[in-house]
Parts: structure tokens; C-alpha cells; sequence
């Protein structure tokens, strides 16, 4: 049990230590939150690295297609992770940054 989501509750004249579900699913919601923000740092700097890469290739006269197509993939890697009111809709054990993978760079 997690000190953090533990109540004290009375039970038929005993004292006992309850998990609260409520405070449970907010720090699994915020966790989920905190994860779902790290995986954004992460893809900033290569969808920045991407703009530069095409903006070069488009200046010398270089077909730039398939960076555009993985910039969009980059760019939407994350719309099944939205957050939904301000919450992700993930458990914090659905979404690991360490586990998620990025599109592969062409």
C-alpha cells in the first residue's frame, strides 16, 4: 500500500488503514501526466532537427518527402496519448517513456 493513498477509516470498532481508490487513480492520472509531458521534451528537439533538415534539403533543390512523412509521424506519435481533461487517458503503466518508441528516422 502506498502511504501517499492510505485513509483511516472506523469498521465495525476497529481502526483500519484503507487504500483510497480516489487517490490511487489521481497520483496513477498524474503520473501518467508526468510521463506523457517527458515523451514531448523528448520528441521537441527532433522535430527541430527535423524543420532544419527539410528547410536544407528544400534550399538545395534536395526531394524532401520522406523527412516531411516522418516529421508528420513525429508530429503525431503522441495523438494516441492525448490528454483528455487535462489528464492523460493512460495508467501510468501503459505509458513508460523508456518504453515508447519514436518513428524511425529516414
Amino acid at each position: 500500500m502506498d502511504e501517499d493513498c492510505v485513509e483511516v477509516v472506523e469498521s465495525e470498532g476497529q481502526i483500519v488503514l484503507q487504500e483510497s481508490a480516489d487517490k490511487v487513480l489521481a497520483k496513477r492520472q498524474n503520473k501518467a501526466n508526468a510521463n506523457l509531458d517527458a515523451i514531448r521534451a523528448l520528441r521537441e528537439p527532433l522535430l527541430i532537427k527535423a524543420d532544419h533538415e527539410i528547410n536544407s534539403m528544400e534550399d538545395n533543390g534536395i526531394d524532401s518527402t520522406a523527412m516531411r512523412t516522418y516529421r508528420k509521424a513525429l508530429r503525431e506519435c503522441t495523438d494516441s496519448l492525448k490528454k483528455v481533461n487535462g489528464m492523460a487517458k493512460l495508467s501510468c503503466e501503459d505509458l513508460v517513456p523508456l518504453e515508447f518508441e519514436f518513428p524511425e528516422k529516414p
